[in-house]
């Protein structure tokens, strides 16, 4: 069976809006994925971390 009116270009203009609505989503996503990594290879921002690295002492004492 098939549909009884298969207009594709009506269709196709119908959709047009949710189309670039969903392209927008993707490429939002695909930059904040990009933004996310690009911050974590920059620097993890963990105080620990970077007394591991550079060696020095802990700046905290411990009772």
């Amino acid at each position: 069976m098939s549909a009884p009116d298969t207009n594709l270009e009506k269709q196709e203009r119908r959709h047009k809006p949710s189309m670039i609505a969903l392209r927008l989503v993707i490429a939002f996503a695909v930059l904040a994925l990009v933004g996310f990594v690009a911050l974590q290879m920059l620097g993890s921002g963990d105080p620990i971390a970077e007394e591991l690295e550079t060696g020095s002492a802990p700046s905290a004492a411990v009772d």
